[in-house]
């Protein structure tokens, strides 16, 4: 019995018909007047749109909150890029430094130095008035204690017995010494000026001296020194301390070699105008040789109380070249040297040891220090004084 079925048998019988009533109730929502949103035959329809509607919003307050942000930032962002591009220039012109100068122009400088030291040696010996020592031998003592280191041994220990001696009668025999003992002097004071990093003011350059010393043996040339180079270049020179100083030591070395000056304690106004050009000379060098250089680091040179000859090293002042009758070159005796009358110039570079990260110090010699040599009568009382240095 088929009454409870609502379904025409002739449905039934025909599968096209049913096919096609199939299709329309499939497309008939697609068909319909209404938006997609407002079909209720799909539960929570309507609420889609409203959810999506505040993501939108959502989304373009965080942006929005972005962008301010970002503005109040920009202002810092741009200081910072400001700072390190500043930092990067320079960076970019401590790494790019070369050197400045030529160590030839070095030399000739160290040259013009070491002719106007003799030279004005000589002016000071034609003008100086011997005396003896009037003073206490405490005063005495003291005044030369403080040329010992730059004198060496030899020529200190002839300066005491001369200034000593109750029957002193001066010749033309002291020229010499006196003539040594100026341009000696003289010219190890330059050195020092030349070669330390805060001239006068010794103790306040030995930490320069440490850091230095402790990154050669870390670092290439080129780091060491282009960090050499910057840090001098900040270093102010007190250059009326360094007068002071250069005039004080020759007011010392005229009271060794002849008895008190004249005008007291200070030099007269031509002396101090001669000392101070020298002392110009030598600061001249020095800011060269600090700060100039990157390739390698420049100094000069004294040769040492005592030392035995090396002809690779120095120069007989009085030898062939200086056309005295000295030594020569390839002469082979060991003399000993007095002392140093005009400065060398030597250079120092830092190489690779051949180990991995460490480094070596290469040295080369530029310029040949001048010395004069010991008689070889004097020789073992001069071994004997600089064993007592």
């Amino acid at each position: 019995m088929q009454g409870p079925h609502n379904f025409s048998p002739s449905h039934h019988d025909d599968p096209f018909r049913s096919a096609v009533a199939t299709d329309m109730k499939q497309v008939e929502p697609v068909q319909h007047d209404s938006p997609p949103t407002t079909v209720t035959d799909h539960e929570g329809a309507e609420t889609t749109k409203p959810a999506f509607n505040q993501q939108v919003i959502s989304d373009q307050e965080q942006h929005e909150k972005g962008e301010i942000r970002d503005r109040k930032r920009t202002p810092s962002l741009d200081q910072l890029l400001k700072e390190r591009s500043e930092e990067l220039t320079t960076a970019q012109k401590f790494l790019g430094k070369a050197d400045s100068i030529s160590s030839a122009e070095v030399v000739r400088l160290v040259e013009v130095l070491n002719a106007e030291i003799a030279h004005q040696s000589t002016f000071i010996l034609d003008s100086l008035t011997y005396q003896k020592w009037t003073g206490s031998a405490n005063d005495l003592e003291h005044s030369l204690k403080e040329l010992r280191d730059l004198l060496g041994p030899w020529l200190y220990e002839r300066l005491w017995h001369r200034l000593n001696d109750p029957n002193l009668e001066f010749d033309e025999s002291d020229d010499f010494l006196t003539q040594l003992v100026l341009q000696t002097g003289l010219t190890n004071a330059c050195k020092y000026i030349i070669n330390h990093w805060y001239p006068p003011f010794w103790n306040e350059g030995k930490m320069f001296d440490r850091v230095y010393g402790d990154m050669g043996r870390k670092v290439s040339q080129v780091v060491a020194g282009k960090w050499r180079a910057l840090s001098s270049t900040h270093l102010v020179v007190d250059r009326k301390a360094n007068k002071d100083y250069l005039r004080g030591v020759l007011r010392n070395l005229i009271t060794a070699v002849g008895g008190p000056v004249q005008n007291g304690n200070s030099l007269p106004p031509d002396l101090k105008n001669k000392v101070d050009d020298i002392t110009r000379k030598a600061l001249a060098i020095h800011e060269h040789v600090k700060s100039s250089f990157t390739s390698m680091d420049l100094e000069v040179y004294s040769i040492p109380c005592g030392t035995p000859f090396d002809a690779s090293q120095m120069e007989d002042a009085d030898g062939p070249n200086a056309g005295g009758k000295g030594k020569a070159e390839n002469d082979v005796r060991q003399d000993k040297v007095m002392c140093t009358v005009e400065m060398g110039l030597l250079y120092k570079k830092r190489v690779s040891s051949g180990n991995q990260g460490e480094f070596r110090d290469e040295v080369g010699i530029i310029m040949k220090s001048r010395v004069a040599l010991v008689d070889a009568r004097d020789a073992p009382r001069i071994t004997e004084s600089c064993r007592q240095l």
